[in-house]
């Protein structure tokens, strides 16, 4: 059984050859030198040799097997069987024990850790045994590489690869390794790279000269493999054996990389933050959360609708330009899919008690019950001279005294006034007080009075205003069927070719309620660029940790190079750290927009919230960042293995 190369060769770009037509057989023991100057192809037919990189051309076949480069999980399971993979650099962890780094990489390739084997080996390698306990910082060069090939003879794979082993050492310890090695070439097939063509010679059995991709000579010490103990295919991992807990080197990793991973949590905090106020103003953008904001209000809000004033005659004074009629609004209540109340014009000042009240507006009770007006002082009227009187009136006319409620008052109007024979004789009762959310005064009869009132008011009888009520699907219908962007004018609707006038109860709903692009560029002025300054330097952060994380290349080595649990364990810390910034944003983010509402509420303006931050919002959040972290840790992981970059030999 042996490892044949057949016609190998390795191109890069522009046509640069790093090997050129290799054709070589390693027996199944022995001990293979090649030695070249830099440049000569020694490493990349190493990478090749143990399914790190691939040829242009050519074939690999491996005791048997002829490898099929476009199977990773092939190429993976072929490298963990047979071959053991011993560094220029020592790929120790440095602030680990020796024990605790021999004992880290019996877990991840599943091998038993024997005592009685790590003495055995440590004796047969001439490394006093007391080094279990120290620091691999502690270690001179030589008991480095001692222990990253004892490292590699507990896994009793077949091939031992080693890549200039004794390049940063002395010459007494450069001896003593190449002992070291032949010895082990009694029963593995050991292939080394190395500069010190003086020592190849003395110690190798067979030798390959590179030079510009090629092999230039061959030598042969030794033709008489028979004195070698050929060794046995065995299953190399004990499935079956209780591994120790993993915890105790989590642990430590994860403190000597604290502020790496303070970092990620820091910016997956910031990441999860900003998604839950982008979500959390999604109200903004949708007139159905809009409108579910307004439902669940305790406060009745509500549009005006009204005529559109212009300057036609340039003369500094508004006139009338459309006035609204039965049709427009009956077309308004059908698009709307609400009943209107009324508002009449009236203008007039009423002496009531001792108090004098500014009435801009009247309405009749039908119009009122339709529209669904909320009582929040005294009651409904019980007679056909109860009256209701709107909030403000009530605050400015009669400051809040309710001592005009429920009794018989006397309603004195001018007599030069066209309503003063309408009240004269009458007694009306203030029974209660309603919510509407306008500066202006109203005050509300029973509709008996309505054909009298609307005749003792001469022209003064058209419409003024009429009122929707934005609970239900009235705003959603209102941005959706009759509200059009597209008008210069924000505060300007369109209906049957007329022109009106609108408004809101409350202020915000136009500025936020319905979308003006202008404001949302805004309003995400500040979310957005946090969103992609988290996502920038969390990708930098999980490029580092992949790429440049020295730890991180030396576990990569550990694992065997292989994808899948590379990929897991960069993924595991990155999570839990996104976990963790999740968990920190959630309250963070709830009282950031609890304080976004409180100062749009200025002096208590703002009736309902409007931003939102539903129990959903965060864990979507978490999704996302979850999704896109774990996504760039899968593809950045991938990358490293497609290109082999950093674990290249």
């Amino acid at each position: 059984m042996q490892i044949k190369l057949s016609s190998v060769n390795k191109t890069y770009k522009k046509n640069k050859h790093a090997l050129k037509d290799i054709n070589f057989k390693f027996d199944e023991v022995g001990f293979y030198t090649i030695a070249g100057k830099s440049g000569s192809g020694k490493s990349t037919l190493l990478n090749i040799l143990t399914l790190l990189d691939f040829p242009s051309s050519g074939t690999l076949n491996i005791f048997g097997k002829d490898i099929d480069f476009n199977n990773q999980n092939e190429i993976d399971e072929i490298r963990k069987k047979y071959f053991s993979i011993v560094y220029e650099s020592d790929n120790l962890l440095s602030n680990y024990t020796v024990e605790e780094n021999l004992k880290t990489f019996c877990n991840f390739n599943n091998i038993p850790y024997e005592v009685n084997n790590i003495a055995k080996l440590f004796e047969s390698l001439s490394l006093p045994i007391h080094l279990l306990e120290q620091k691999v910082s502690k270690l001179s060069g030589g008991e480095k590489q001692k222990v990253c090939i004892l490292r590699a003879l507990l896994t009793n794979r077949k091939v031992i690869v080693l890549d200039e082993p004794t390049s940063s050492l002395d010459y007494d310890n450069s001896v003593e390794i190449f002992e070291l090695l032949k010895r082990l070439s009694k029963n593995h097939l050991v292939i080394s790279v190395s500069h010190n063509v003086e020592l190849c010679e003395k110690y190798a059995d067979h030798m390959m000269f590179l030079e510009n991709g090629e092999i230039i000579e061959t030598k042969d010490f030794i033709t008489n493999n028979d004195k070698y103990n050929v060794i046995e295919n065995t299953d190399n991992f004990v499935e079956n054996f209780k591994k120790p807990a993993n915890l105790r080197f989590f642990g430590k990793y994860f403190l000597n990389n604290a502020l790496f991973y303070l970092l990620i949590f820091a910016f997956c905090f910031l990441l999860n933050g900003s998604t839950n106020l982008i979500f959390s103003n999604y109200s903004l953008l949708n007139a159905d959360n809009v409108q579910k904001t307004i439902n669940e209000s305790p406060v009745s809000q509500y549009i005006e609708i009204y005529e559109h004033f212009e300057d036609t005659n340039n003369d500094g004074e508004n006139d009338y330009f459309d006035i609204l009629d039965e049709r427009s609004i009956n077309d308004l209540e059908e698009k709307i899919d609400s009943p209107a109340a009324t508002d009449y014009k009236f203008n007039e000042v009423i002496e009531i008690d001792h108090f004098e009240a500014q009435i801009r507006s009247i309405l009749f009770h039908e119009d009122l019950n339709e529209a669904k007006f909320k009582i929040i002082d005294g009651n409904l009227p019980s007679s056909d001279n109860g009256v209701l009187i709107s909030e403000t009136l009530f605050e400015r006319a009669f400051k809040k005294d309710d001592s005009i409620l429920n009794k018989e008052l006397d309603f004195k109007v001018s007599e030069y006034s066209s309503y003063y024979n309408f009240f004269l004789n009458k007694k009306f009762i203030i029974s209660g007080v309603f919510e509407v959310n306008s500066e202006v005064s109203m005050m509300v009869f029973d509709d008996s009075y309505r054909s009298e009132m609307l005749e003792y008011g001469s022209l003064e009888s058209e419409l003024s205003t009429i009122y929707f009520d934005l609970k239900g699907n009235a705003f959603a219908n209102f941005y959706n069927n009759v509200y059009d962007k597209a008008v210069e004018d924000e505060n300007t609707i369109i209906v049957n070719n007329k022109v009106f006038n609108f408004s809101f109860s409350d202020g915000k709903l136009l500025q936020y309620g319905l979308i003006n692009y202008v404001d949302l560029v805004t309003l995400f002025a500040i979310y957005v660029p946090v969103l992609f300054l988290a996502l920038l330097v969390c990708f930098l952060l999980v490029y580092s940790l992949i790429f440049k994380n020295k730890d991180n290349i030396v576990l990569y080595r550990i694992l065997g190079l292989n994808f899948k649990k590379s990929l897991l364990f960069n993924g595991i810390g990155i999570l839990i750290a996104n976990i963790f910034g999740f968990i920190a944003a959630w309250p963070v983010s709830y009282f950031l927009v609890a304080w976004v509402n409180k100062s749009l509420h200025g002096s208590d303006t703002l009736m309902f919230t409007i931003v939102h931050l539903n129990w959903f919002i965060p864990i979507l959040s978490l999704f996302v960042s979850t999704l896109l972290l774990g996504g760039l840790t899968y593809l950045l992981t991938k990358y490293l293995y497609k290109k082999k970059k950093n674990v290249k030999l």
